[in-house]
């Protein structure tokens, strides 16, 4: 039975890693050729944002008919042992020829706290980029206009700064700004302004994401965003050979 957190602890808590009720993390496939080219296909690592889109774009990255997994694990940071060995996982399958990464906002409120400086973020994600020369590195950004007691703003700042930093030095790296995306919409969040509206469910399992049927304008918004990320990717191909 997949462990569940109130969505009250989770919020309050969202940051604070490690707990075992997270742990576990989830994976969705989309629908796969029947034999799969090596090095074609999609990956999503994410935290509770991606958790709460998982169908909506499980639904629009499977319309690009490749390989495509999401792995979503609210809670979770790229410097978590989760987020790690699953970027590893996808970069070792020879499957994947693009990987976005949506975790930001946990990075911020880790930086915040200084339980993960900005600086070692920059590092992680440089080494990511290296690690993945000839493949595609999507990066989602923080939104900075969070109402939450453990969320700075000039955290997120700082943290969506080195993301373009790292954008700057590597060719194969794109960056969906959610941030800007996201700045005239305050429909699409809930009291938080942070989590996709209406919010966080009563119980939230790590394996166990909302259905399609509970989706909203919010959760496609976000799944668009981040398929407009991994076009981005497609579109380069032919002019700078990522």
């Amino acid at each position: 039975m997949p462990k569940k957190v109130t969505a009250v602890a989770l919020s309050m808590a969202l940051i604070v890693l490690g707990t075992a009720t997270l742990e576990a993390g989830h994976e969705s496939s989309g629908t796969q050729p029947s034999a799969p080219s090596r090095d074609a296909g999609v990956a999503v690592v994410g935290d509770s944002l991606a958790w709460q889109a998982d169908a909506s774009i499980k639904s629009i990255l499977s319309s690009l008919g490749q390989p495509f997994r999401g792995s979503v694990n609210p809670g979770h940071a790229l410097s978590t042992p989760w987020a790690q060995e699953t970027l590893r996982d996808d970069l070792h399958s020879g499957i994947y020829k693009v990987l976005v990464v949506e975790t930001a906002s946990n990075d911020a409120a880790l930086a915040a706290r200084g339980s993960v400086p900005v600086a070692e973020f920059e590092s992680d994600l440089g080494r990511l980029a290296a690690d993945m020369s000839g493949r595609c590195l999507v990066v989602m950004t923080a939104k900075v206009n969070v109402d939450l007691i453990y969320y700075r703003p000039s955290a997120a700042v700082e943290v969506n700064r080195a993301i373009r930093a790292v954008a700057a030095q590597h060719q194969n790296v794109r960056v969906i700004d959610w941030n800007r995306e996201s700045e005239d919409h305050d429909s699409w969040f809930s009291a938080d302004l942070l989590h996709l509206a209406p919010g966080l469910p009563g119980t939230v399992s790590a394996n166990d994401p909302p259905s399609e049927s509970t989706q909203t304008a919010a959760d496609r918004a976000f799944a668009l965003a981040l398929r407009a990320g991994v076009d981005s990717c497609n579109a380069s191909d032919a002019h700078e050979g990522v």
